[in-house]
């Protein structure tokens, strides 16, 4: 058997600074499947609605949608899906995805007082209420990183590769017959 088959859906999951998207676009071309950026399509939804619509959104709207639009490209059999990192915020999604036939790929990166640091400067302001995003971001880390280990079909280890190596170590995965009797 293939571990898996080539209707199986294939969820990349992981943290900020990995290129899910890279990495999901040169898999989807090497596998000839199609590609979903989860994030895209949840703002696609967004652009749908008329602008006077736009203020009224609350937290709870906006996570419905989140949930629809993942189940939605859940149920797209033979696809590539690129989560973002805030699926593990999400009760509902991270439920959605263990209960999917889904393979859920990790892409794991360690985690690094330097990243964290960068990412506080470049992508974050210096505080979020009253604690330092720097903090922030590593309990977020520990959190989703347990969360994505629980989870995870396959846990691939991100330094020191491109998108296009790390894309073909999944593709070999993807294809690489297993026995059966291996796997116990």
């Amino acid at each position: 058997m293939n571990k898996a088959e080539q209707n199986e859906t294939i969820v990349l999951v992981g943290f900020w600074g990995i290129f899910q998207n890279q990495i999901g676009h040169n898999l989807a071309e090497q596998l000839n499947r199609p590609f979903y950026d989860f994030k895209e399509e949840v703002e696609n939804q967004f652009l749908r609605l008329p602008p006077s619509q736009f203020d009224s959104i609350g937290w709870d709207e906006i996570h419905h949608v989140e949930e629809y639009v993942f189940s939605d490209l859940l149920s797209r059999q033979g696809s590539i899906i690129s989560t973002g990192s805030d699926l593990v915020e999400d009760k509902n999604n991270l439920i959605t995805l263990v209960e999917s036939d889904a393979a859920i790929i990790y892409l794991h990166i360690k985690h690094s007082k330097s990243l964290v640091k960068y990412l506080a400067t470049h992508l974050y302001s210096d505080y979020i209420g009253e604690q330092p995003v720097e903090k922030i971001l590593q309990d977020y880390w520990k959190f989703g990183d347990e969360a994505y280990r629980n989870i995870s079909d396959l846990l691939l280890e991100t330094a020191n590769k491109d998108a296009a190596e790390l894309a073909h170590e999944i593709a070999s995965f993807i294809t690489t017959e297993v026995d059966e009797d291996d796997l116990f």
